[in-house]
C-alpha cells in the first residue's frame, strides 16, 4: 500500500468460495481476519474496484471503512499547489512502479525449459514492465501450460515487484511399465547393427549383423527349452512366452537425398521507397499518430524510444516503424547461386530431420540441367535403427 489503500468489512453468509477468487486474481491483502463471521481485510487502491466486483459475484457485502496511507496526507498539504503538484508526480510515480514486474524469476534448473516458459509468458504480455494489476494470472498459467508441454503445472505468484514463476516438469513414465499387447524391435533402416541396449525381449540379431527393413532384431515371443533323459530318451520341453520388448538398437546406415534448385526463384526485390509511421505509447496502448497504412508490401525496422527514470523505463514513449517496400520478381540465377541455395537446402535438411543422428560420412554429387541444379547427397548415419512393434499373441 505505498501509494494507499482501504480497510473493507465484508460481510456474507460463507467466504470460502471469495478466498479462492482473491487467490485466483492474485489480489494482494494485509491483515485478513475472520471474526463472528465478518471478515476485515486491507489492500492497495488499484485492486478496489476488482475486489469489490468479486465480492457482488459471490453475494457478499463490502463497506469501506478506513483509508490508509499517503493519501491522506494529500488532503494536508492541498493548499500549496505547487508542492502537491511535484507530490503526485512522484507518488504517481511510486506508485506506479510498485505494481510493475521489475523481476521474473522461474524456478527451474532446466535451461530449454525455463526459455521456452519465459517466451510463452512473453507472448501473454508478461515481462519485466508489465503492469501488475493488469495480470490475470488464472488466464495467463492456463495459457502457458498449454503453450509449454513439458510441465504438468505451473504457478505464478507475487512477491513484491517480482514474480516467480513454479513449475512442476513432466515426470516420464518408466520404461516398461505399460502391460499391454507384446511387441518386438524390428530394423526401421537398412543397415548394420553397432550396439545393443536391451531390458526385454529375446535377442535374435546380434552386433555386426545387417539387417533390412522389417527384420525383427528382438523378439517378444520368448522361447525357452528344457530336456531330460527317461528311459535313455530325450524329452525336450518347449515354452514360449510373451513379453513387451523393451531397449533401443543402435547402427550404421545409408540415407540418400536429392535437392533440386531451378534458376529461376521468386525473390524479394527492393524498390527504394520508404515509409515511417510511428506510435504512442502510454502504458499498454499504442496510438497510432497516421491516418492509415501506406500500401504495398514492406519489411519492417522497429525501434521504441522510452524515457528513463533512475534506470527503470517510463511507461510512456514513441515507437518509429521504418517500412521498406519490396516487389515479388522471378531472379536468374548463377550457376553458382543456385549452389549455394542448395547447400542452404542441405544444412536446413540435416538441423531438422538429422539432429538425432550422427552424420559419419557425406557425399555430394551436382548435376546441371536445362531448368537448374541438383544435387544429390549420400549420408552414412549412426543411431536408432529399430522400432516397437506390437503383435497379438495367440490364444494358449
Amino acid at each position: 500500500m505505498i501509494f494507499g489503500g482501504v480497510y473493507y468489512r465484508v460481510t456474507g453468509d460463507s467466504f470460502v468460495k471469495l478466498y479462492r477468487k482473491i487467490y485466483d486474481n492474485g489480489i494482494p491483502v494485509r491483515n485478513m481476519q475472520e471474526k463472528n463471521g465478518v471478515l476485515t481485510l486491507g489492500l492497495s487502491w488499484g485492486y478496489c474496484k476488482r475486489f469489490e466486483e468479486l465480492c457482488k459475484s459471490e453475494g457478499c457485502t463490502a463497506e469501506r471503512t478506513t483509508k490508509v496511507g499517503l493519501i491522506k496526507l494529500a488532503k494536508l498539504i492541498r493548499s500549496r499547489p505547487g508542492l502537491i503538484a511535484g507530490l503526485a508526480v512522484s507518488l504517481g510515480l511510486w506508485y506506479y512502479y510498485s505494481d510493475v514486474v521489475l523481476t521474473l524469476e522461474v524456478q527451474t534448473d532446466n535451461e530449454k525449459l525455463r526459455s521456452q516458459v519465459t517466451y510463452a509468458l512473453k507472448e501473454e504480455g508478461i515481462t519485466p514492465g508489465t503492469y501488475i494489476p493488469d495480470i490475470n494470472f488464472t488466464v495467463a498459467e492456463r495459457e502457458v501450460k498449454k503453450k509449454v508441454g513439458d510441465i504438468s503445472w505451473l504457478g505464478i505468484s507475487r512477491e513484491g515487484s517480482g514474480l516467480t514463476v513454479d513449475i512442476i516438469e513432466n515426470i516420464p513414465a518408466a520404461e516398461g511399465i505399460d502391460q499391454g499387447m507384446p511387441s518386438h524391435l524390428t530394423a526401421c533402416e537398412n543397415g548394420v547393427i553397432e550396439e545393443l541396449e536391451v531390458l526385454d525381449g529375446q535377442v535374435k540379431l546380434g552386433v555386426g549383423c545387417g539387417v533390412v527393413k522389417g527384420d525383427i532384431i528382438v523378439s517378444g515371443e520368448i522361447v525357452t527349452e528344457s530336456s531330460q533323459w527317461i528311459d535313455g530318451k530325450e524329452i525336450v520341453d518347449r515354452k514360449t512366452a510373451y513379453a513387451k520388448s523393451i531397449g533401443k538398437v543402435y547402427g550404421t546406415f545409408e540415407r540418400q537425398m536429392v535437392f533440386e534448385q531451378p534458376f529461376e526463384q521468386l525473390t524479394e526485390i527492393k524498390t527504394g521507397r520508404k515509409e515511417d509511421i510511428s506510435f504512442i505509447n502510454f502504458f499498454s496502448a499504442d496510438i497510432p499518430l497516421f491516418a492509415k497504412l501506406p500500401e504495398g508490401s514492406f519489411t519492417a525496422d522497429e525501434e521504441r524510444i522510452s524515457p528513463t527514470l533512475f534506470g527503470l523505463s517510463m511507461p510512456f514513449g514513441v515507437t518509429r516503424i521504418e517500412l521498406s517496400e519490396y516487389d515479388l520478381k522471378n531472379k536468374k540465377l548463377t550457376e553458382d547461386e543456385a549452389l549455394e541455395e542448395l547447400g542452404d537446402a542441405a544444412y536446413r535438411y540435416e538441423q531438422n530431420f538429422l539432429k538425432d543422428y550422427t552424420i559419419k560420412d557425406r557425399q555430394c554429387v551436382t548435376e546441371k540441367t536445362e531448368k537448374g541444379m541438383t544435387m544429390t547427397v549420400s549420408y552414412t548415419l549412426y543411431g536408432v535403427i529399430s522400432r516397437e512393434e506390437k503383435f497379438f499373441a495367440p490364444e494358449i
